[in-house]
Order: C-alpha cells, then sequence, then structure tokens
C-alpha cells in the first residue's frame, strides 16, 4: 500500500490510497498518514479507494482507527470512490453507513 495527501482547498485533505490494504501491509501506515494530516488541523479529510485493489479486516481496523482519529480531532473523515469489491465489504460490515461519502 502507498498513499499521497495533498490539499485540494484550504482545510480539506484528499488521502489517495493505492494497492492493498491487507494483512500483509497492515503495519498501522494508513493510521499514521491520518495522523500526519490531522496535525495540520482540516476540517475535511477525504480518502480516495479507487487505486485500492482489496482490503482485509486489518485494513478496515485501519480505515476505522482513522476515522476516530479524526472524530477525535473534530474533523470529518470520507471514503470515497471504493471500487465494487471494497464498497461491498464496506456493505457487508455496515461500515459503509459512516465511512461512505456519496455525494462526490
Amino acid at each position: 500500500m502507498t498513499y499521497r495527501v495533498e490539499e485540494r482547498l484550504p482545510g480539506a485533505m484528499v488521502v489517495s490510497i493505492e494497492g492493498r490494504i491487507t494483512v500483509e501491509n497492515g503495519d498501522g501506515a494508513f493510521v499514521r498518514a491520518i495522523e500526519a494530516v490531522l496535525a495540520s488541523r482540516p476540517s475535511q479529510v477525504t480518502v480516495d479507494l479507487r487505486k485500492v485493489t482489496s482490503i482485509d479486516s486489518i485494513g478496515l481496523g485501519e480505515l476505522v482507527a482513522g476515522y476516530l482519529r479524526a472524530r477525535r480531532a473534530g474533523c470529518r473523515l470520507a471514503v470515497v470512490h471504493a471500487n465494487e469489491r471494497v464498497l461491498e465489504v464496506l456493505r457487508v460490515t455496515r461500515l459503509s453507513t459512516f465511512l461512505i461519502e456519496y455525494a462526490c
């Protein structure tokens, strides 16, 4: 898994993830990226999953941990552009109810 962070608008950061978010690379890199982004005190963090090929329970844990850290920091975190495979995992686990932003 690799990621890129960019500021699209003042206070709105985008974290673009590429690859697999799985046990093989579930070393906390995503959570560390979110923590680094939160240090700049954005009001919104968007996690772009368009290039994520798969996600497992470790990856889901990373997404939830990032979401909770953002909430504690007073920031809104939303996931966008999940492919059908990733979206199905988010739906089955009901994480889509609070992670997915459909109006993008």
